[in-house]
């Protein structure tokens, strides 16, 4: 599990953002950290469960190199910009398992800060209910890159 994997465990802003991902471990949900540059610094095995990749292949990439589909990058980036100045954001959003394979994704993104200085990001995700064939949707969400 990513709680015993040291990571830059000298680094206080990295701690800071690994506390925070753990203290949001549901132990349900795929939580992810990352510092403010967008380096993967916390994976749950739910992640790896969720999106495939394990985490020695994941820490220390880069989130945007991982997660998002070719035509979901460019928002992406705009909203980890807008996070680099403080906001949060939660919503629908498709993403890319290992694989290659999309998935829409109910996403919770919050921000973790020292003081006044924003050291990462904390996201949790899981599948959202339109990835369901239950709820009248196809079972894939529809064709990104």
């Amino acid at each position: 599990m990513a709680d015993d994997r040291p990571f830059l465990v000298s680094d206080v802003p990295i701690q800071t953002v690994v506390q925070a991902a753990r203290a949001r471990d549901n132990g349900e949900d795929a939580v992810i950290g990352t510092d403010a540059a967008g380096r993967i610094v916390y994976w749950n095995d739910q992640a790896a469960r969720l999106y495939g990749w394990s985490v020695d292949e994941v820490l220390g990439r880069n989130v945007l190199d991982v997660m998002p589909t070719r035509r979901s990058g460019d928002a992406a980036a705009e909203i980890m910009e807008e996070m680099r100045a403080g906001s949060e954001w939660a919503g629908d959003f498709i993403v890319r398992r290992r694989d290659g394979s999309p998935m829409r994704a109910i996403v919770d993104n919050s921000v973790v800060s020292l003081g006044d200085v924003v050291v990462g990001f904390v996201g949790v995700s899981r599948p959202s209910m339109a990835n369901t064939p239950e709820r009248g949707n196809s079972a894939r969400p529809p064709s990104v890159d």
